[in-house]
């Protein structure tokens, strides 16, 4: 999986780079440690399985797959579910 730099940057500041999105089909995932709401806390994103989760993790890369660990628990549900 690819993951891309999709942080917002503002001008006349250091770019330090804090978000990575990657996608996988329709499907997108999103790791931040910038959110407003959770500054120096990872969180991913992925819709339609979850809008926020916070990840118990201290970097870029743990964050990344544990984003990718929970989009595969919500497939797995569903595919189990459709049995």
């Amino acid at each position: 999986m690819i993951w891309k730099d999709t942080t917002g940057y503002s001008q006349g500041r250091e770019r330090i780079p804090t978000t990575w999105s990657a996608k996988f089909g329709v499907f997108g995932i999103t790791v931040t440690s910038s959110h407003i709401h959770y500054k120096g806390q990872w969180i991913a994103r992925c819709e339609p399985f979850f809008d926020v989760r916070e990840l118990d993790v201290s970097s870029k890369e743990e964050a990344q797959a544990k984003a990718i660990a929970l989009v595969r628990e919500f497939l797995n549900v569903a595919l189990y579910q459709l049995a």
